[in-house]
């Protein structure tokens, strides 16, 4: 969609045949002026603005090098970064290895759930925990390709359903002793611990 709200803001996002990007906050914020305003870029540029319909070519792999250069280095800590390139190489470069970026579809995405639960493709059943974070990776990747137009559509990708958090909480013999070690030995922190 090239009319869109982003940040409260309505703008028109374009891509021009060569590529380039063109940007522009509609001076009339509402859907109407953003909608306008898009008719007058495409009418300047002699309807020659790209809407999709010729989206370079590039495969997961190598928008993968680019999309940890250039977004998650940027955007990201090193130790985050260190985990998404870890989680691309170990798990999602080899299921989907080659596969052009336009191509990842919802099936793609469910069979590769399936063969994660299933611990095919690595040497251990994965748990949906890890799973997700791995779809999360794969999301931010693809939502990035999209925003700089690379691929028209993105596949839906829902995540697995955790089971529920277990607490494991004091007796009433466990939290005396330990107030009473809090109040020995920590005077003044006993009365965070209190309340």
């Amino acid at each position: 969609m090239t009319v869109r709200r982003v940040r409260g803001k309505w703008i028109v996002d374009l891509r021009l045949p060569s590529g380039e990007r063109v940007r522009r906050v509609a001076s009339v914020q509402t859907k109407h002026g953003a909608m306008q305003l898009e008719q007058k870029l495409m009418s300047e540029q002699g309807s020659s603005i790209s809407q999709g319909s010729s989206v370079p070519e590039k495969s997961l792999r190598e928008f993968a090098v680019e999309w940890l250069q250039t977004y998650a280095v940027v955007n990201n800590k090193a130790s985050e970064v260190v985990s998404k390139e870890y989680i691309l190489r170990r798990h999602l470069l080899p299921f989907f290895d080659n596969r052009m970026l336009d191509s990842v579809t919802t099936r793609d995405v469910e069979k590769y759930k399936a063969e994660k639960l299933k611990g095919l493709g690595c040497k251990k059943v994965l748990s949906p925990a890890p799973i997700n974070t791995h779809l999360v990776v794969l999301r931010k990747m693809l939502v990035t390709a999209k925003e700089w137009g690379l691929v028209t559509d993105l596949p839906i990708i829902r995540r697995l359903r955790l089971p529920p958090a277990r607490f494991d909480w004091l007796t009433a013999e466990e939290s005396d002793r330990f107030l009473a070690a809090i109040d020995e030995h920590y005077p003044q922190w006993s009365v965070f611990f209190l309340t």
